[in-house]
């Protein structure tokens, strides 16, 4: 997708979330658009929101191990990617 795809596509899943504040789905996609576009703090926000409304989300928390990799906070990264193992084993 290109730079203006991911924009616009922000756009409608802000709408989403507006519509419907606890949709973790709409957050989870915030948070990964905002990723692809180098946002990486508001990255970071969405997905830890998305994590609030579901606390099982184990795709939000590989999203956030990718953010905090990118900004080089990699104790943090391999804590979140220990997470998404942990769903997984448990069949989430």
């Amino acid at each position: 997708m290109e730079k203006k795809q991911y924009e616009k596509a922000l756009t409608e899943y802000h709408r989403a979330a507006t519509i419907n504040p606890k949709n973790a789905t709409a957050y989870y996609y915030l948070g990964w658009l905002s990723y692809k576009l180098k946002h990486y703090n508001q990255a970071s926000f969405y997905y830890q929101k998305a994590i609030e409304l579901k606390s099982d989300f184990a795709m939000a928390y590989y999203g956030l191990s990718e953010v905090y990799y990118a900004l080089g906070q990699i104790d943090k990264a391999k804590e979140y990617r220990l997470k998404v193992k942990e769903f997984f084993r448990k069949g989430h």
